[in-house]
């Protein structure tokens, strides 16, 4: 059986806050990770004890799940950014963490070709988080399957 690809993630702002970014299998699943510079990328990485940094969206490419860990106000800029690399959208999911917008927000890349949702935090009981998605089955589903572990 072959094994998953790594999640890639793609962040900005504050990472501390991140629900989902603090599931104690997350280390294990994370790849690329790409920041406004490789020196944040690295710190990050540093920081989570996971993944590795990428000075470029191409650098994504080997993943099939990348997290958006994004202020609200930073998305669209970074949505343009991503469409504007060689990125190829088709085949990849996209989803947008610890938001309340809607996955409408990521429309440029459904438009390419991805899959795209959102996810937040919405209750924590028992010591186990519980997580809303909302968005196209192509991403959520990877997204359920990287928060079921």
């Amino acid at each position: 059986m072959m094994s998953q690809l790594p999640a890639a993630l793609v962040i900005e702002g504050n990472l501390t806050a991140s629900p989902v970014l603090k599931l104690p299998r997350m280390p294990s699943e994370l790849g690329p990770i790409k920041a406004g510079s490789l020196r944040i990328a690295r710190r990050v990485s540093n920081f989570l004890q996971a993944g590795h940094a990428v000075a470029s969206y191409e650098e994504l490419q080997a993943s099939k799940l990348v997290l958006l860990r994004l202020p609200d106000s930073s998305v669209e800029r970074v949505v343009d950014e991503i469409c504007a690399s060689e990125l190829v959208l088709e085949g990849l999911a996209f989803v947008l963490c610890d938001t309340w917008l809607g996955s409408e927000t990521l429309n440029r890349l459904r438009q390419k070709g991805a899959a795209v949702a959102t996810t937040c935090q919405i209750h924590a009981a028992h010591g186990m988080p519980y997580f809303a998605a909302e968005g196209m089955a192509a991403a959520t589903r990877p997204l359920r399957k990287l928060l079921d572990r």
